[in-house]
C-alpha cells in the first residue's frame, strides 16, 4: 500500500492569517509554520483524495492572498495530480493519470525558481516507481518545505513526529 495524502503550499501569507481564513469558511485543516515565506495548508476533506475539493482550497487561498498556491494529491503512490493557482486562476497542471502536463515555466516563476525548467520538466516525464519520489524531486527543485512532501491531514492527523519538519505542536488546527 502506497501513500495518499493531499496538501497546498502557498507563497506569501502566514500561518496565523491563513489560519483564520479558513476557519472562518469553517474548513478542517492543518496548517504548517510558515518557513522561507511558505505555508502548507492540509484540509480534511481533500485529504479523501478529492481533486475539486483539493483545486478549490488553493483556488481560494490563492485569490485571498494573492499568491501562488501549489496543490498536489498522490494516491497510492501510483498516481501524482498538481495545480498551481496565482491569484486565483490555473497557470500549471500535472496529472500522471491522464497525461496532462501544462504550465512549467509558471510553476518554476511563481516559485523564484526559472533555472529549474529544464530538470523540472525531465522530473515530470522521468519513469518513476513511486509518485512520492517524484513528488519530492519537484520539492527540491522549487525549493518547497520538506513537510510538503509525503504528509496530509490523516497523516498529521495521526502523527507524533513529523519526519524532516517541525514538532507536531507546531502545526495549528482550524476545528
Amino acid at each position: 500500500m502506497g501513500n495518499f495524502y493531499t496538501n497546498v503550499t502557498l507563497l506569501g501569507p502566514g500561518r496565523e492569517e491563513v489560519a483564520e481564513f479558513l476557519r472562518q469558511r469553517r474548513w478542517t485543516a492543518y496548517v504548517s509554520p510558515t518557513a522561507d515565506r511558505q505555508t502548507v495548508v492540509y484540509d480534511a476533506l481533500a485529504d479523501e483524495q478529492d481533486t475539486s475539493r483539493l483545486a478549490r482550497v488553493a483556488r481560494e487561498l490563492s485569490e485571498r492572498f494573492a499568491c501562488p498556491a501549489l496543490a498536489v494529491l498522490n494516491h497510492d503512490d501510483s498516481e501524482l495530480w498538481l495545480e498551481l493557482y496565482e491569484r486565483g486562476a490555473r497557470t500549471a497542471a500535472y496529472d500522471s493519470s491522464s497525461g496532462e502536463r501544462s504550465g512549467f515555466r509558471a510553476l518554476c516563476a511563481a516559485f523564484g525558481r526559472p533555472w529549474a525548467l529544464v530538470p523540472l520538466q525531465a522530473l515530470f516525464v522521468l519513469p518513476m516507481l513511486f509518485q512520492s519520489w517524484r513528488h519530492g524531486g519537484i520539492a527540491r527543485l522549487l525549493g518547497l518545505p520538506a513537510w510538503s512532501v509525503n504528509l496530509g491531514y490523516r497523516y498529521l492527523d495521526e502523527a507524533e513526529v513529523i519526519l524532516g519538519g517541525p514538532d507536531r505542536a507546531e502545526f495549528v488546527s482550524t476545528r
